[in-house]
């Protein structure tokens, strides 16, 4: 029996904690944007569409878009990969990925027609286009809900009042 594993390259000096939850997310990654079999990326030759240290950097840039905002946060990569919010993280990442690979197709696109003959070579920017959008609007919803969750985290939680003595201690 052959058992294959899959190695990843995490660039950086983390615990091995950290790694188990960075892999965790670049598999969540790869679960969402379907790049989880190779064998499926037929346009990218059987391969990955993205590798481990790139899904990494969209992370970083999803962990930005986060943060930023009111309430401002200092959140990382590895808080929210290990916290509840995952999710929203993972969405925001795979959205910094449709949008890079939007670019890359435009800037690549190459259109030729002879006499009827038409051709078009990654002509996929509108797709991706579509689909970043499409996911922006969940991925804005959910972040402006993840925002006023911060807000009512905090102590005080912006609501003041009072006092008089009717207030609820325990006891009238």
């Amino acid at each position: 029996m052959v058992v294959m594993t899959r190695y990843y390259n995490i660039p950086g000096n983390f615990t091995q904690q950290e790694k188990e939850t960075f892999t965790g997310l670049i598999d969540d990654f790869r679960v969402l944007s379907a790049d989880f079999n190779p064998e499926h990326n037929i346009a990218y030759r059987k391969k990955f569409v993205f590798t481990d240290a790139q899904i990494i950097s969209f992370y970083e840039l999803a962990v930005g878009d986060l943060n930023s905002g009111l309430p401002k946060t200092n959140f990382t990569a590895l808080a929210f990969g290990m916290s509840q919010d995952r999710s929203l993280l993972v969405l925001s990442s795979v959205i910094f990925s449709l949008i890079s690979e939007g670019i890359l197709h435009t800037r690549n696109n190459v259109s030729y027609n002879d006499n009827g003959l038409s051709i078009n070579l990654f002509n996929k920017g509108a797709e991706l286009q579509g689909w970043a959008g499409f996911l922006l609007n969940t991925y804005l919803q959910r972040k402006a809900d993840f925002k006023r969750s911060i807000i009512l985290q905090k102590v005080n939680a912006g609501f003041s009042g009072v006092a008089s003595e009717y207030f609820w201690n325990g006891v009238y």
